[in-house]
């Protein structure tokens, strides 16, 4: 049987990319803590 009693918990820290419009970097930082 499958227990979704505590599902995974995941956060990303930081995710960046190169917008395809502008050519910029865009990078977001997340101030975010998981509780375990």
């Amino acid at each position: 049987d499958d227990d979704f009693s505590q599902p995974l918990q995941l956060l990303a820290k930081q995710i960046s990319f190169i917008d395809p419009l502008t050519k910029q970097e865009m990078v977001f930082n997340s101030q975010l803590e998981l509780t375990l």
